[in-house]
């Protein structure tokens, strides 16, 4: 309860509402990618031209999702976070939780149940990202990740794990075939922002939870001091999901093709180019879903 519980769930809402305008462009660089790869003797530079647009469009959204977050600081207080909200977040059961055995439902079960809390991680909006721009992790971290997925939406997963098993890489097209200099950039300028916003993320848990443990700890729950709500160790983790993300770059050294040697072939016309018919309702679910929340939120967001 309270105003800033309810800032909390309004701003991270809201970074998952903004995060639907990077949906359309993405799935318009994977029909161009599965294009070019069917495609014999295709002239690439319109293809790549299509695709640094929609390239352009994700980083907007990237950043846009970071200026959504910054808003967390104007009703929300590091000690009404860390004293009142995070311990419902924490969940039940493990090594240095409030309740080790778990917690008993009662009417559901007698045997304690060990869940695990809410995360940022059960977010899909990162891991499609993620996906999307080929962004590796350890297996460590990749299994923790994967683990979260059984807290998300059927659709959400299916997207993840079909974006992962897409056989046309983004990564591999402008690393290796691209012509395109500045589609390098400007795949390189999403990777960096996808940091940029990761870093901001460590900030957010920095001052809500490092400090706030040191400086505004009511002592409710001492394993929550250092430890995600996920039950990962917070800071060490985050900093490496980020550093797995900057080693995402596209380095100049890769086997980039001039862009004088492009081709004067046409491209042969698109047939049967399309991803799963089972994006398009995804694009149209969360459409409506932004038209009805938008407003809503938005108004949040408005000076008293």
């Amino acid at each position: 309860g309270g105003s800033g519980a309810e800032w909390f769930v309004t701003v991270t809402a809201h970074v998952e509402l903004v995060f639907v305008q990077c949906l359309q462009p993405l799935l318009r660089v994977l029909e161009e990618l599965k294009h070019v790869a069917e495609t014999k003797d295709c002239d690439q530079s319109q293809i790549e031209r299509n695709i640094e647009q929609q390239l352009e469009k994700i980083k907007a959204g990237i950043k846009a999702m970071q200026n959504a977050l910054s808003k967390m600081h104007e009703k929300l207080t590091a000690k009404t976070f860390f004293n009142v909200l995070r311990p419902f977040l924490g969940g039940w059961g493990g090594e240095g939780n409030s309740l080790p055995d778990g917690l008993i439902y009662e009417g559901v079960s007698d045997i304690p149940r060990k869940l695990t809390g809410g995360s940022a991680a059960q977010s899909s909006t990162m891991q499609v990202l993620d996906a999307f721009f080929g962004v590796q992790h350890s297996q460590e971290k990749r299994t923790f990740l994967v683990h979260m997925r059984e807290f998300m939406p059927l659709g959400h997963r299916r997207l993840i794990e079909d974006l992962e098993r897409w056989p046309h890489k983004l990564r591999d097209f402008v690393a290796s075939r691209s012509r395109s200099s500045s589609l390098k950039a400007s795949y390189n300028s999403c990777i960096s922002s996808l940091v940029d916003l990761r870093s901001y993320h460590i900030q957010i848990v920095t001052k809500y939870i490092v400090v706030a443990s040191r400086d505004m700890n009511e002592g409710n729950y001492e394993s929550l001091d250092t430890k995600g709500t996920g039950g990962t160790s917070l800071i060490p983790f985050l900093q490496v999901i980020r550093s797995d993300t900057e080693e995402g770059l596209v380095p100049d050294s890769d086997n980039m093709l001039s862009e004088s040697s492009a081709s004067n072939h046409q491209c042969k016309p698109r047939v049967g180019t399309s991803v799963p018919s089972y994006y398009a309702g995804l694009l149209l679910f969360t459409a409506a879903a932004s038209t009805v929340a938008v407003g809503t939120l938005m108004k949040s967001f408005q000076p008293n």
